[in-house]
């Protein structure tokens, strides 16, 4: 018997207009009467989820997101704060030692901010920030002391052939130390070792005292590895990157044909 739905948003739960259908959000206001809880576990920030969970009846205490990749997990006012993994201020300045050297956009994540740090803000970030409904700072170094910030994690993001050139060039000590995504053609994220979309959904788990195998994980991109590897279903989009679909149980409909409905009801509402 499944108790818990952890859905993916971007190529998953929106579709390409970044919408959630009807079909999806009435399926979803099924399961919840049933009791299932339905979890949104995305990389985007709070601030990128809130206006999606209202129209899904998720924005109440007892309703939970894991946000930032798995990095910080919340109730659906954030509220109470179940979990939330910082990168240390030593492993921020070995990111960004890095980084230094490269002309490309980077952003300091932290709970509330955005923070471009020492690059101009390119169209990719201006894209990203919209998406989840933010706005970009600028890292202020005369007046900001990077051991002050809670950051959740570093984005690299810029033109798709400059993330495909670093992407492939990462070095083998930053991999070992810690978590790199590329989880869409333009970003690539570096958050705390061990720490992804499963990490999350594990806490998670563990706070609602639900086991690993009453879980459902739907997604389509490399980030939700994480959660394929802890959860008792795994569901790929028929959109899905061939690996999560390699490690699916079973493969839904597209995001534009309301997969994540078109799952539920097979496993939850039949």
């Amino acid at each position: 018997m499944y108790k818990l739905v952890a859905i993916d948003m971007d190529g998953t739960l929106l579709n390409s207009k970044k919408q959630v259908s009807k079909e999806n959000i009435t399926t979803i206001n099924e399961a919840i009467k049933k009791g299932i809880k339905i979890v949104i576990c995305t990389g985007r920030p709070y601030s990128g989820i809130k206006p999606y969970t209202e129209i899904m009846g998720l924005d109440t205490e007892k309703e939970y997101i894991i946000s930032q990749n798995g990095s910080y997990v919340v109730n659906g006012t954030e509220t109470e704060v179940v979990s939330a993994k910082y990168l240390k201020s030593k492993e921020v300045n070995d990111i960004l030692y890095f980084l230094e050297q490269l002309d490309i956009g980077k952003i300091l994540v932290t709970p509330e901010d955005y923070l471009a740090y020492n690059c101009k803000i390119n169209e990719e970030m201006k894209y990203d920030a919209s998406l989840v409904f933010k706005e970009i700072k600028k890292f202020d170094e005369d007046n900001e002391r990077l051991d002050n910030l809670d950051v959740l994690k570093v984005m690299i993001m810029d033109k798709v052939e400059k993330i495909e050139h670093l992407s492939n060039r990462i070095p083998k000590v930053i991999i070992d130390n810690f978590y790199v995504v590329r989880s869409t053609p333009y970003l690539i994220e570096i958050m705390a070792k061990n720490t992804d979309k499963g990490y999350g959904l594990s806490q998670l788990a563990k706070h609602l005292n639900i086991n690993h195998d009453e879980i459902i994980a739907i997604g389509d991109e490399l980030n939700d590895v994480g959660m394929f590897n802890i959860a008792g279903l795994k569901v790929a989009m028929q959109n899905a990157n061939n690996i999560i679909k390699e490690k699916a149980n079973f493969i839904t409909l597209s995001n534009d044909d309301h997969g994540v409905s078109y799952a539920i009801k097979h496993f939850i509402l039949k």
